[in-house]
């Protein structure tokens, strides 16, 4: 069987909140008010402070998010979604998890991002990491705009869990040997679902519990990613063959 590892976004693979650089990406393109982005500071400011976030807290920064891109272009969005991952990657990433992930490059392990963001700014960080595909939440595009609504549920808790029995069955994935990474307690679905896990950045209450299950407990830093170069060159031709179909939709595979 393969071999795989998971990797949550926020505060995980990237240190806070992803959306929050979609959102600033849709200012400085001249797409939306200061006013409207300051919700987003807002929101970003207690997600790095508690490290944690609520159900509710996803959902209401997800509905502010479809609504901001309500009418916009698939092509609009793609760009902005394109260019936040790119500083993501350059200023935000996780020393830890990306030494991690690259371990797992290393013995052929396939590696996915699994988030609650938007699978176009999954998908991208994605890409520019080198990883296998994401895992990720689906807006709905109807004549080429999005409509403000998803075509599905969040990718949150234990839908996360879901999605990943469903892609380990297609691709005969060895979850027993599989790693999983994340901050939040919301993913311990995720956490509980491979042999070995490891929590990124934790609070108190997820690092007892992972003392008590015998997890790996990382600590963050956001730093730079110089790694980011090579890994586009070596995957470039594979990003050029993406494959979407027969996949579900809130997959996005890079390699097959």
């Amino acid at each position: 069987m393969q071999q795989v590892a998971f990797f949550d976004l926020d505060n995980t693979m990237v240190h806070g909140s992803s959306l929050f650089h979609v959102a600033r990406r849709l200012v400085s393109d001249g797409l939306l008010s200061r006013r409207r982005v300051a919700g987003f500071a807002f929101m970003e400011a207690r997600f790095v402070i508690a490290r944690t976030e609520s159900r509710c807290d996803r959902a209401r920064i997800t509905g502010e998010a479809l609504q901001l891109v309500s009418g916009r272009t698939a092509d609009e969005v793609s760009r902005v979604c394109d260019s936040a991952a790119e500083r993501l990657i350059a200023t935000r990433t996780v020393r830890a998890t990306v030494e991690a992930l690259r371990r797992h490059q290393a013995v052929g392990a396939e590696t996915w991002l699994v988030t609650a963001s938007p699978i176009e700014l999954a998908g991208s960080v994605a890409r520019l990491l080198g990883m296998t595909g994401a895992l990720a939440t689906v807006p709905e595009i109807v004549d080429g705009r999005y409509t403000g609504r998803l075509r599905s549920g969040l990718m949150h808790g234990a839908r996360k869990a879901d999605a990943i029995r469903e892609l380990a069955a297609t691709r005969s994935l060895d979850l027993a040997n599989g790693y999983a990474y994340s901050d939040s307690e919301n993913d311990l679905p995720m956490l509980s679902l491979t042999g070995h896990a490891a929590v990124v950045n934790a609070n108190r209450r997820l690092r007892s519990l992972a003392r008590m299950r015998g997890w790996e407990i990382l600590r963050i830093g956001p730093v730079p990613c110089d790694a980011v170069a090579s890994a586009e060159e070596e995957t470039q031709e594979s990003w050029d063959d993406q494959i979407i179909p027969p996949f579900p939709q809130h997959l996005l595979l890079f390699s097959a």
